[in-house]
């Protein structure tokens, strides 16, 4: 594991880009202040481990994000909106701002999960980074699994 921690923020889908009159795009200004303040907290994480980032870029390196929402019933899968992969854009771009890694490109492996929090708890966003170790021989469920 290289780094892991828990980012109590309430998890923000990334908006669409904008365009202006003269064509260029733009991100909205919700979007840029979600992601700033979520760079804001992976900077402190990645300070108080210890470590020395950003990663090498030829690191391959394995995601796992899990986006709590409060209300609804405590970790049962939250459905609804915003999409599980609009929430990890902004998440990621957000990583790479903080300084982590310096290219997205790099994660070869990614895993999202989305759920309720529950009432009485908060909104978080819970992740850890290891590099991702290629697997030498795969099962024959995970082969079947592939497959699909």
């Amino acid at each position: 594991m290289i780094l892991s921690g828990t980012i109590r923020i309430r998890p923000t889908p990334k908006q669409r880009p904008k365009l202006k009159r003269n064509g260029r795009a733009y991100n909205p200004q919700k979007t840029r202040d979600a992601q700033r303040h979520q760079a804001f907290f992976f900077r402190l994480i990645s300070k108080e481990s210890g470590q020395s980032f950003p990663l090498p870029p030829k690191l391959p390196l394995e995601i796992c994000m899990k986006f709590y929402t409060k209300g609804g019933v405590t970790d049962n899968p939250k459905t609804s909106v915003p999409d599980t992969d609009n929430l990890c854009k902004l998440t990621l771009d957000a990583i790479v701002d903080s300084g982590i890694i310096r290219c997205d490109a790099q994660v070869t492996k990614l895993v999202l999960e989305k759920y309720w929090a529950g009432k009485d708890q908060e909104s978080k966003i819970v992740f850890s980074i290891a590099e991702h170790a290629p697997a030498l021989e795969q099962t024959e469920p995970e082969q079947q699994r592939l497959a699909l």
